[in-house]
């Protein structure tokens, strides 16, 4: 943690109100990250029980799995807004 005299000038330099501070606080509070045995970041509480994907099974069926996003077009369900209409897009 930063000494105070160094947090106060870097929340004055940065513009952050003693509300934003006292907002932050609080959420800090309640915050919750797990972490693995090995001392990794989880992905979500629980990550580490779930089973290893069977990825030779997942390529027989999707062939080259590089990318993972577009497979839910193959199962027939819509691609996530977010990546519809990407492909083919050229910049200038």
């Amino acid at each position: 943690m930063l000494p105070e005299r160094r947090r106060w000038w870097l929340a004055e330099r940065i513009g952050l109100t003693e509300q934003e501070i006292a907002t932050w606080k609080e959420m800090s509070r309640k915050m919750y990250v797990p972490f693995l045995a090995d001392s990794v970041i989880s992905q979500f509480e629980g990550w580490e029980r779930l089973e290893e994907l069977d990825w030779d099974a997942y390529r027989r069926k999707y062939g080259n799995i590089q990318r993972l996003d577009p497979h839910p077009c193959a199962r027939g369900r819509q691609r996530p807004r977010s990546l519809q209409g990407v492909e083919g897009r050229r910049t200038p």
